[in-house]
């Protein structure tokens, strides 16, 4: 919940400003007008009509101490401007108080990817050539995109394969040569709209659950990890996604030590029902 609306006349370089003034004093639990004139470069003059705009916007956000000249957040903040989720914070902080692990990039063209874009904009059509790990050869293959789909490690494309006349995933990388293509009325348009595409429109839940094997205060501590409730996680993802979120976590072939595999999957058999004939 937000404390107020931002006015919609309101210039793009006041809203950093007063951006940045939120986010330090959210996340420092302070602010000072030095701190604020060191970091950004503006003026003592400007630095305080900023703030003061900020608080006609938000004045229940920060108290001001006449001794040390500092504002402090209060326990009823509610942001204006910034998120205040820990991942888009900690993102922040790479390469100064924070470190990202990172895998080795998988190559993604430029130059098809933009193709790809303009068919998801225009609802139009690529010719493409897609090697496939499955496939002995090259194939010339005929898509009708329309979204992205990043799986943790790498980007697909979702799209409608005319080949196969069904939706799947093309890993980016494998793609060689991409052509726009016009859309041919002879082909109905009703098979490779996108409304058709059931994997990727329906969503389904994991539920997840501390391993059992785990002593019952080891499993509370998996639960708080996890934000479960009553013992449980719930987590949503489309269909068309299953096979990257159980791969990543293991579900579906756990490691026997569970201290090593500490979720479980409590709707198993469920899921793979789901998976039984799905293209991935």
């Amino acid at each position: 919940m937000r404390a107020a609306e931002i006015p919609s006349d309101l210039k793009w370089s006041v809203r950093k400003r007063l951006e940045f003034i939120e986010h330090e004093l959210f996340w420092s639990g302070q602010l000072k007008r030095q701190t604020v004139i060191d970091k950004t470069g503006v003026s003592r003059p400007q630095v305080s009509l900023d703030i003061a705009q900020y608080k006609e916007l938000a004045e229940n956000n920060m108290t001001y101490s006449l001794s040390d000249k500092t504002y402090y957040v209060t326990d009823t903040f509610k942001p204006v401007f910034i998120d205040t989720a820990p991942e888009t914070f900690l993102l922040q902080q790479v390469g100064q108080y924070a470190e990202h692990v990172t895998f080795p990039l998988r190559h993604v063209s430029p130059d098809h990817l933009r193709v790809i874009q303009r068919a998801i904009e225009k609802k139009s059509w690529v010719t493409i050539d897609y090697s496939s790990l499955s496939q002995s050869t090259t194939r010339h293959r005929i898509i009708a995109p329309h979204h992205y789909v990043h799986d943790g490690r790498r980007w697909h494309v979702r799209a409608y394969d005319f080949a196969s006349e069904s939706f799947r995933d093309f890993v980016l990388g494998r793609i060689g040569r991409t052509v726009e293509t016009q859309p041919s009325r002879s082909k109905g348009k009703q098979s490779w709209n996108p409304r058709h595409d059931k994997g990727w429109n329906t969503k389904v839940s994991l539920i997840l659950r501390p391993h059992p094997d785990l002593p019952e205060d080891k499993q509370e501590i998996v639960a708080l990890d996890y934000e479960m409730k009553a013992g449980q996680a719930v987590l949503k993802v489309r269909q068309a996604c299953l096979f990257y979120v159980i791969g990543h976590m293991r579900l579906l072939d756990p490691s026997p030590n569970p201290y090593i595999q500490q979720v479980v999957l409590e709707n198993r058999e469920e899921i793979l029902t789901l998976l039984e004939g799905q293209n991935v």
